[in-house]
Formats: C-alpha cells, structure tokens, sequence
C-alpha cells in the first residue's frame, strides 16, 4: 500500500476507525513510521488519532515509541514524516532519470510496446526497441 494518497488508505483508515472506536488492543506496533503515511502533516494527525485513542504507536526498527503527546516528541514525529515525504520524491526522480537514460539510449525502460520487439543489445540494459517486422493487424470486435 502506498502512503501517498490518503484518500485511497482504506485499511489505514479502518485502523483508525477501530481505534477511535475502542480498539481490542494497546499497541499498534509499525516497522517504520512511513507505513502510517508518507505525507508529513497527515501522517502526524493519523498518529495523533491513534494515540488518542489510547493506543500507543511503537516501531521495532527503531525500537521506540511513536509519540506526539509532548513537543519533542511532536517535532520527531514531524521531522521523520518530512524525512519519508523527501525520500519519496527522491526515489521518483531517480526512477524517471534512469528510465529516461535508458530510452535516450535506445533501450527498453519498461514493458513491451505493441508493435515493437524487444531485441537483445550489449550494455547495461537487456532489450532495445525495434519496430516489429510483420504488417500489425488490429481486428475490431
């Protein structure tokens, strides 16, 4: 599941939902704050939700408490939400740019292209787009 759309975090908003309606345990414990959300103002308030609720958020990676009852614990909270917010748009960029290295170089940088056949080239990359060597036929149904 993807953090970054709230909107679309039905299970994330069903734990919460349980929470704030009386939740049959004490802890939610998360490997890293990040499965919680990657957008920094929203993961907080779904953090301050559970907590709450009186549900305490812990991480086994990090080996302690997700809290946002007092303020140092608040800026933590944020601080790490801006740090997984920042690493996502990092990893896009990173993603784009090698893809678009890729293509420049007339090689293939996802999955096979109707009409073309993915042909083996020496490089860093496995396959290079050529434009298939048959007529292409679409039939309509």
């Amino acid at each position: 599941m993807s953090g970054a759309l709230y909107a679309r975090l039905d299970r994330l908003n069903r734990l919460v939902e349980t929470c704030e309606s009386g939740a049959p345990f004490q802890a939610l414990i998360v490997s890293e704050q990040s499965w919680l959300g990657r957008h920094m103002i929203q993961t907080a308030h779904t953090i301050m939700r559970i907590a709450d609720s009186a549900v305490r958020v812990c991480s086994y990676l990090d080996d302690k408490e997700i809290s946002v009852d007092e303020q140092v614990g608040q800026a933590m909270t944020m601080l790490q939400s801006f740090g997984v917010a920042l690493e996502r748009r990092q990893g896009t960029k990173r993603v784009l740019d090698s893809a678009l290295r890729r293509v420049r170089s007339g090689h293939v940088a996802g999955v096979k292209v109707y009409g073309y056949d993915n042909v083996p080239v020496t490089g860093p990359s496995a396959s290079a787009c050529t434009p298939s060597a048959g007529p292409t036929r679409i039939r309509s149904l």
